[in-house]
């Protein structure tokens, strides 16, 4: 009787423990069906619908923001802002996947991320600044693999 008594408090503590464990490691998930089809992208294209001015980054620079969305983590904090920019992720001329972020925060779908690298706020003061160029020069050059347009209406 105490063998069998045992056996079972066993067995409930590590169905707790899976159960428990499951949730934990979903709290801390990273962001996968998304990650998987931004894995081969070679340039984003970095948008504000608002204001018709975008930049596209390409080569290095384009993998690293696809490492910052790798990998970030889920929140389950309920943030205030709106989406800012839009992020475009292409595989040469097709379209893989596009997140709409407000500084490291992104949304896919209900769920929430945060990049924890910094790669997505530097991306967005990058962005801040490229336009402030263009609204007091009107123009901007392009450097390196960053390439800046506007959209004339």
């Amino acid at each position: 009787m105490k063998r069998s008594s045992l056996f079972y408090s066993l067995l409930v503590g590590l169905v707790i423990f899976a159960v428990g464990a499951f949730f934990i490691a979903r709290l801390y998930s990273h962001p996968s069906a998304l990650a998987r089809k931004i894995a081969e992208a070679n340039s984003v294209v970095v948008t504000n619908q608002d204001d018709g001015f975008g930049i596209s980054i390409a080569g290095d620079d384009a993998k690293m923001i696809v490492q910052a969305v790798r990998t970030s983590n889920k929140t389950f904090v309920k943030y205030a802002a709106a989406p800012f920019l839009r992020f475009d992720f292409y595989k040469g001329t097709n379209l893989l996947a596009s997140v709409e972020t407000c500084g490291r925060f992104f949304a896919v779908g209900k769920a929430g991320y945060l990049d924890h690298t910094g790669t997505l706020d530097a991306l967005m003061n990058e962005y801040l600044q490229r336009r402030r160029e263009r609204d007091s020069k009107g123009s901007v050059l392009p450097t390196n693999n960053v390439v800046v347009f506007t959209n004339s209406p």
